[in-house]
């Protein structure tokens, strides 16, 4: 745990000192947004966030030609993951009251932190990791430019500031069916994990992580083309971290994957 809290006080000072010595930072116009969690704490987002302003459809494939889609990797096959789906426990949510702050070591409500050799934050490095173009970058971790696909809603932007990272299972979530008994540490690496074979973090439109808000698969499902391998994603990464299912979401599950 010393190792762990030393490696992140450099990462903090690292990031500190390099932003401070990039040319025109102070006076940029728009601030960093990399440690903001997107979405609502908790799941009636409905009527609150407005949809003005949000980027039209215009997939490349929609006029003949193809734009190519960036989902987390590891996601299973639907065999495999419906074999994952009966190995987890049917248990009811836990009645014990969710927090934001639970998932972050410093009790912060930002989810978001600083992690790899650059000490980027994890919302940048997925946005780097799931820009369908190269992007370019302020210093080492600032994502500057990008164009990322939301396949929630099948939207495109250019615009960093229309994308969320989504935990495609949400907190509450995870909280709810067996999270509430890890300790914190497991609870932000839970929040952050862009391992390989976790695929929980997603880029996705805000309007659409709105409108899922902390939802389960038994109420809200994205568009048509990405309900499989949302569903896939869904249980892989509650078949890792070994959370329970209810009985609705297990049936919607079972429903969903017998068609991928």
């Amino acid at each position: 745990m010393l190792v762990r809290r030393r490696l992140r006080a450099l990462c903090v000072i690292g990031a500190v000192a390099l932003i401070a010595g990039l040319p025109g930072t102070v006076a940029r116009a728009e601030p960093l947004d990399d440690i903001t969690c997107e979405g609502p704490e908790s799941d009636d987002s409905s009527g609150i966030f407005p949809l003005d302003g949000a980027p039209s459809k215009s997939r490349a494939r929609d006029h003949g030609g193809w734009t190519p889609t960036k989902w987390p990797t590891g996601i299973p096959n639907a065999g495999d993951a419906r074999m994952m789906l009966y190995g987890l426990a049917v248990k009811d949510k836990t009645a014990i009251k969710y927090h934001r702050e639970d998932f972050r070591v410093d009790g912060s409500k930002n989810c978001w932190i600083k992690q790899g050799p650059d000490c980027c934050s994890t919302r940048e490095i997925v946005l780097q990791a799931q820009s369908t173009v190269p992007v370019t970058l302020r210093g080492k971790c600032e994502v500057i430019t990008g164009r990322w696909t939301s396949e929630y809603d099948d939207l495109v932007s250019d615009n960093r500031r229309d994308i969320d990272i989504d935990h495609i299972v949400p907190l509450k979530a995870a909280w709810d069916s067996g999270a509430s008994t890890w300790d914190v540490a497991k609870r932000e690496r839970f929040a952050n994990d862009i391992s390989p074979n976790t695929p929980q973090l997603i880029a996705v439109s805000k309007w659409s992580n709105r409108r899922k808000g902390d939802k389960g698969p038994d109420v809200w499902l994205p568009a048509d083309t990405a309900v499989c391998p949302y569903s896939e994603a869904w249980v892989a990464v509650k078949s890792k971290y070994g959370l329970s299912v209810t009985q609705d979401e297990k049936d919607k599950l079972n429903e969903k994957l017998r068609h991928c």
